[in-house]
């Protein structure tokens, strides 16, 4: 969507509501869809197992209902349910036109069209029929999408943008109006209709302030490390959630990030690396692994192409030693802010930090074999001319005394496994060498 306003255009983004996504799985269907896209033998008498004889019960105020056998659904939460939800509406695209792009996650589902000079006057039309074939793919695959929960949101930073409704009665889905929003929420982001990400880092903010309040209440029980892991584990995952595709937020904005950090490391008295060098090595991660050709469906189209830059002399009359191994640049003179910015914009000038040994070693050996250390390099953390790691955390000036607390004993604790095992033994449990606790000599009275 990015590289749209980039090229000055304009696009239509749909989220779609099914209507109990993961509950309407149906069994039968999935397992003749994984027979016929190749799965045989154990692996598929596997996924027969798993969906096979399954029961439900309804547990109110200490009564119970009877159980039900149910054919259909996975578990929410179920480490295999969302790779189930997915397959089982693999065919789904089948159902929209060449113009239509599509993505999911989870139970997610969202449209994106581009608008385009060829295709300005029939977009609704185009949509509308998509929209239509949708609903007809829902019945014949027990599949309910609910069209009054659909809304669409205009992505442009034209001053007079895209309008639907000039040419035509709008968007509609099943019989109904599809609402007009400035905002949306979609497979876990906040998008506004000129990708600015304000909206959503407001609300990472404001949901890791109120954590951050928690980790406070805490400080007299807990001494600066731990108050430290606390904010690692609870606070930083929620400031840095989708970093990568927010990172062309204005700095005014990843500045409220910023603050939150820097008021955690003043509740807890410690100094960690900051979130935009964080952001820095997420960035690199992610382009490494698409070197690697690690990249999932449409995103290795965004692969980063290697060149190399010569450098022009001091007479400035002739060129000379390379530069080393960089990043093209995608961004122009007359690019967005928020594009020079983001990740496509940017990361050719977070690659240009990276030291050159480095890069010809992952040129030579892979580069995902040099991935930990250039996140490590941009956090500070490693230096190349260095064999031990640095680190930047200040010294705890705290008294260990005044956190002789249960709770921050209970977190420093040192667990002796040898005599665990003994008092296992002692209980008759013991640990075989496959890693399995087997009971021993049980005498029942």
């Amino acid at each position: 969507m990015i590289s749209v306003l980039e090229r000055r255009g304009e696009g239509i983004l749909i989220p779609l509501d099914i209507k109990g996504a993961f509950d309407r799985v149906w069994w039968e269907r999935l397992k003749s869809r994984f027979k016929a896209k190749g799965m045989t033998r154990r692996a598929l008498k596997l996924i027969k197992s798993y969906l096979f004889k399954r029961f439900l019960k309804v547990v109110t105020q200490g009564s119970a209902s009877e159980r039900k056998e149910v054919f259909s659904s996975v578990p929410q939460g179920g480490v295999w349910s969302p790779d189930f939800w997915d397959f089982d509406i693999s065919e789904l695209p089948d159902a929209l036109s060449s113009e239509a792009d599509d993505f999911e996650y989870a139970d997610d589902i969202g449209l994106w069209y581009e608008i385009t000079d060829e295709n300005r006057a029939v977009i609704v039309a185009i949509i509308n029929l998509d929209l239509e074939s949708l609903i007809q793919w829902g019945n014949d695959n027990m599949t309910t999408f609910e069209p009054d929960k659909a809304a669409f949101m205009v992505v442009s930073q034209r001053k007079n943008p895209f309008d639907p409704f000039e040419n035509s009665a709008g968007i509609t889905m099943g019989g109904m109006q599809v609402k007009r929003v400035e905002s949306t929420k979609l497979v876990g982001f906040t998008f506004d209709s000129k990708l600015k990400f304000g909206e959503m880092i407001d609300k990472l903010a404001k949901k890791a302030r109120v954590r951050l309040g928690a980790i406070r209440r805490l400080k007299p029980m807990l001494d600066s490390n731990n108050l430290e892991t606390m904010y690692k584990m609870f606070v930083r995952s929620i400031l840095e959630y989708g970093s990568v595709v927010y990172m062309g937020a204005s700095d005014t904005n990843l500045a409220k990030l910023d603050r939150v950090q820097k008021s955690a490391e003043r509740i807890g008295g410690f100094t960690i690396e900051s979130l935009s060098s964080r952001r820095e090595a997420a960035a690199v991660s992610l382009a490494l692994d698409l070197l690697d050709g690690e990249g999932y469906g449409e995103l290795q189209q965004h692969k980063s192409q290697l060149i190399e830059p010569l450098r022009l002399s001091k007479k400035r009359t002739r060129y000379v030693a390379s530069a080393g191994l960089q990043l093209k640049s995608k961004a122009r003179t007359n690019s967005l802010d928020q594009y020079k910015r983001s990740y496509l914009g940017s990361i050719h000038k977070i690659w240009s930090k990276l030291p050159q040994t480095l890069i010809s070693e992952g040129q030579v050996s892979g580069w995902c074999k040099i991935k930990k250390r250039a996140k490590q390099f941009l956090t500070g953390k490693w230096d190349p001319n260095l064999t031990q790691m640095s680190t930047k955390k200040i010294k705890n000036t705290n008294n260990n005394n005044t956190y002789n607390t249960v709770l921050n004993n209970e977190l420093n604790k040192k667990d002796d496994w040898n005599a665990i095992r003994e008092e296992l033994k002692n209980q008759g449990i013991s640990l075989n060498n496959n890693g399995i606790f087997t009971q021993l000599n049980v005498t029942c009275k």
